[in-house]
């Protein structure tokens, strides 16, 4: 049934093609952008390349063609995607194409031009050539050449935008001073994101190991998941493991099952902090219910989360290629915790006037914060069974709620004003009476702003200097509020010293000795990342009334250990290492 479909649908594509054309922007050029040229990429020519920079060629054929695409009109067809659409179709004609895969054929037919290249090899260099010619009269129309290319100049893409910039010139396709910018920017600080994706899909396609191929698009697709070329390269590489196997230089079955588990752990990572839904909100705000007694009303709008089910398919493929190895059963891996399946998020909106004023939010996660409190009976329980004296759970600074003084665990009185910080003060509360019932101690840390390595990318700290590596300008809010970082394997010390103190049992307040209003913070992690870049403090609006004032009194903690270890500045090393 599906495959009749399918076919059905190749062929209107086919009907169709010819009249496809790119959609003409001026963001990035000046005129049409050369909109009448259509270029077909031909295999490069290669020599002394090596088997472990096999990968090369396709990377510098994908990189020329996305970058001529996006910074003009020319409409550009690579020989070897079509060379590989054939070949696929001719082994299996099951296999799943795109209808841009489609409409590339179609082009390819009526590309007027081709850009011809070479790759040379040399001691502690390449040469490289591009040429574009005329098909009918082999005359060339634009080239570049660099006899002397570095490895780092190609690998960081830098010397292939300089191609494309020096070819457009030639073809008389004026870019913007945006586009010249954009196209030619290689910043200082890591590798260009797209740049990365297009090495790590043309290292995939080129490796003989199709498990290592679903591990580097799974990568790629992870450091870009907007990349059409690199969800593209994951969906066929999971097509080829299941249709083909592990292949048979596969033989060792405990590093088949860490292959295994890093594509889950790496989809998890991704989607714990980019569920795949999309949140849409109807921006029409109705009047509800009136409140005579205190002069207000309600006001209301519809929202609605819709699902990417592409993700669905991905995932239930990687689940069916687990099924089929030998000994999945005890390998004990499942794809369920890649991403939250339940449809439970948390919603946080807030409703400003005209000048940016909050004047009303909401934020609402009770199913899933319920069910927290259940889980930490379970895990007390479970702790208990197992013949444990004492269990340390992971409370939060964010069940005092706002606090502008000292919190201390005896004497300041939780005020949450989040359905989170509600959560884990019920889940102590309930959990204390319960672990006295049956006879184990609980150790309640509530542990204070952590960063470090594996941090989540949402996170204050992750933001800061991201945004600092990518050469941008963090939009903060004003960050005058006190705080307190500490570094995770701080944390964690603190937590093996709770847990093994023979004394310890109740609330304790986790955090570093070192409090200071944000703006110091963030300052001083600028100063380390990028120094010469600036912060905009104040470019984001803040509710007073739900913003965390971080002042722990850490005094009971002190009493086991001689503090947290790591400032802040070797710890954003760290994390930045």
């Amino acid at each position: 049934m599906f495959s009749s479909i399918k076919h059905s649908f190749v062929k209107i594509i086919f009907l169709s093609v010819f009249f496809y054309s790119p959609i003409f922007s001026s963001e990035y050029y000046e005129g049409d952008g050369g909109k009448d040229i259509t270029i077909e990429i031909q295999k490069p020519d290669i020599i002394n390349i090596m088997e472990d920079s096999a990968w090369i060629p396709e990377f510098v054929i994908n990189t020329l063609q996305d970058d001529i695409t996006k910074y003009s009109s020319i409409s550009v067809v690579d020989i070897q995607n079509i060379d590989r659409i054939s070949q696929a179709l001719a082994r299996d004609e099951s296999s799943i194409f795109s209808e841009d895969d489609f409409v590339e054929i179609g082009n390819f037919k009526q590309c007027k031009y081709m850009l011809i290249s070479s790759i040379t090899g040399k001691f502690s260099s390449y040469a490289l050539s591009f040429k574009i010619t005329d098909k009918e009269t082999a005359q060339t129309i634009a080239a570049f050449n660099e006899p002397n290319c570095t490895f780092e100049d190609l690998e960081s893409g830098k010397i292939l935008k300089e191609a494309v910039a020096d070819l457009f010139i030639q073809l008389d396709v004026k870019l913007t001073e945006k586009g010249k910018d954009l196209l030619l920017a290689i910043k200082n600080v890591g590798i260009d994101k797209s740049v990365e994706v297009q090495k790590l899909v043309a290292k995939a396609n080129v490796t003989e190991d199709n498990i290592e191929s679903l591990i580097l698009t799974t990568q790629a697709t992870l450091l870009d998941n907007s990349s059409k070329r690199a969800k593209k390269a994951k969906v066929k590489s999971y097509e080829k493991v299941n249709a083909e196997g592990i292949g048979t230089d596969v033989r060792n079955k405990i590093e088949l099952r860490k292959k295994f588990k890093k594509i889950i752990d790496d989809e998890r990572e991704y989607y714990v902090n980019n569920p795949p839904y999309t949140f849409i909100y109807d921006t029409s705000i109705r009047q509800l219910g009136i409140n005579y007694e205190k002069e207000t009303y309600n006001v209301g709008f519809d929202v609605v989360l819709i699902r990417d089910y592409e993700i669905d398919y991905t995932v239930e493929s990687l689940e069916n290629i687990l099924k089929k190895q030998p000994d999945y059963y005890s390998w004990e891996l499942s794809t369920n915790s890649i991403y939250p399946r339940n449809d439970v998020f948390a919603v946080e909106i807030e409703l400003m006037d005209e000048n940016g004023k909050i004047i009303s939010s909401v934020s609402e996660s009770f199913d899933m914060q319920y069910s927290n409190i259940a889980y930490t009976k379970k895990a007390i329980k479970t702790a208990k069974d197992c013949g444990c004296k004492k269990i340390v759970g992971a409370g939060s600074q964010a069940e005092y709620g706002v606090v502008r003084n000292v919190a201390k665990e005896d004497e300041t009185v939780p005020n949450p004003f989040m359905m989170y910080g509600a959560a884990k003060l019920a889940a102590y509360q309930m959990g204390r009476i319960y672990a006295s019932q049956i006879g184990i101690k609980l150790v309640w840390p509530r542990i204070y702003s952590v960063y470090g390595v594996g941090e989540n990318a949402g996170t204050l700290v992750s933001y800061v200097v991201d945004t600092l590596k990518k050469g941008e300008v963090p939009q903060l809010s004003p960050c005058e509020n006190m705080w307190n970082f500490m570094y995770i394997t701080d944390c964690v010390r603190a937590l093996r010293l709770l847990s093994e103190n023979e004394e310890t049992e109740g609330i304790y307040n986790v955090a570093s000795k070192d409090t200071r209003i944000l703006k110091e913070f963030v300052t001083e992690i600028r100063d380390i990342v990028a120094p010469d870049m600036e912060l905009n403090f104040g470019a984001k609006q803040s509710n007073p009334n739900r913003t965390f004032w971080l002042e722990p009194d850490c005094g009971k903690l002190d009493a086991i250990w001689s503090g947290a270890k790591v400032e802040l500045g070797e710890g954003i090393l760290r994390k930045n290492a």
